[in-house]
């Protein structure tokens, strides 16, 4: 997942996080579980297929298994607010 600001912001990094097996995650934006600024926010989604990476084990690697609208940010529909303090980021459908 990637935030994409929708208002101007002094930050060009994307906030971004990976999720668990259980859909948990932490948002980063400069350092492991730091968050992300204040703003509105455009989501995009991505689900990539399982590789072996040669080493035994799996990553996620392969090809996204999503609509390719959840890439874009102009075409994703997610939106969300960040706002000053704890957040909270619904539940995403993607339909």
């Amino acid at each position: 997942m990637y935030l994409h600001p929708l208002d101007s912001m002094e930050t060009a990094q994307r906030p971004m996080a990976v999720t668990d097996r259980d859909g948990r995650f932490e948002l980063t934006t400069f350092q492991e579980g730091d968050g992300a600024p204040a703003g509105r926010y455009t989501i995009t989604v991505e689900l990539r297929e399982l590789q072996d990476n040669g080493d035994d084990e799996m990553e996620r690697a392969g090809r996204n298994l999503l609509p390719k609208k959840f890439q874009n940010p102009s075409t994703s529909g997610l939106e969300f607010t960040v706002g000053d303090g704890d957040n909270v980021v619904p539940q995403i459908n993607l339909k």
